[in-house]
Formats: C-alpha cells, sequence, structure tokens
C-alpha cells in the first residue's frame, strides 16, 4: 500500500536510531538522555540488558517519536518472541496521520480505505500483537 501524505505546518526531523543492543538498561537510559531522545522501556527484568529496540539500529524515525527500548536477561527471550508483547493501540478518532504514528513504531502495517478519521479498525485496541502485523483501517 503506497500512501502519500501531504504535510502542512509541521516539519518532521529524522535521525538515526543508535545500536543500544547489549547495553545495561542503566547505560542505554544515560545514552538516550544524553542524546535527548524520548523512550519507552519496557522492563522485563531490572538487572538485565537491552535485548531489543524499535526502531532497530539505524533505521530513521521522526525526533519528536518515542522510541521502545526492551529489557531482559540474556538469552531468555529472542527478538521474535519480544514482538508478542505490543498491544494494539486505539486507532478510532484519529487522523491517518496520527495512526501511521502510532503504528510505525510497533511497524504494525496500516491496510487504509478512505482518508481523514478512523472509525474502524480490525485488530482490537488492546489486543496483543506481533511486530509486524497488518491492521486494515476505515475512514471517513
Amino acid at each position: 500500500c503506497n500512501i502519500i501524505c501531504s504535510h502542512k505546518n509541521r516539519s518532521i526531523e529524522y535521525q538515526k536510531m543508535p545500536d543500544l543492543l547489549g547495553r545495561s538498561k542503566d547505560d542505554a537510559i544515560s545514552f538516550l538522555k544524553k542524546k535527548k531522545i524520548s523512550y519507552k522501556l519496557v522492563e522485563k527484568d531490572p538487572e538485565g540488558i537491552v535485548i531489543n529496540q524499535f526502531p532497530q539500529p539505524g533505521v530513521s524515525y521522526d525526533k519528536k517519536e518515542k522510541v521502545i527500548v526492551i529489557v531482559d536477561r540474556e538469552h531468555t527471550k529472542t527478538s521474535q518472541q519480544t514482538g508478542t508483547d505490543f498491544h494494539m493501540p486505539d486507532l478510532r478518532g484519529l487522523t491517518i496521520r496520527q495512526a501511521l504514528s502510532q503504528t510505525m513504531i510497533r511497524n504494525i502495517k496500516l491496510n487504509i480505505q478512505g482518508q481523514g478519521v478512523i472509525y474502524q479498525q480490525s485488530i482490537p485496541p488492546g489486543h496483543k500483537i506481533e511486530f509486524g502485523e497488518i491492521c486494515r483501517i476505515k475512514a471517513s
């Protein structure tokens, strides 16, 4: 699905995601704060290390968006398994642009019908999702 969005009065500043994999929780937090990167920490084990991150290292993302950092014991979970810890956001009432922002960090693919404000989504809000899952939305 190709999406063409025009941006009015909003400039997006992109930056590349640093590689946090293997760092301790404290080291990763310190680094993110130093670089002024907003983040959400998913902490499975406070003594663990960074086992996954979204966006992945080297991927460009909007500086205004939060990145997700997952901390757990080394080798207790694979990056594939950590994807199941995500829940589908409620996209109803959002514009398509806002929905893209919400779903980009989870790599949720959107199949969009219509334009404007979203009134229906195929994956219920709060439902556990896999990283990269496809959600059909309808907007009017």
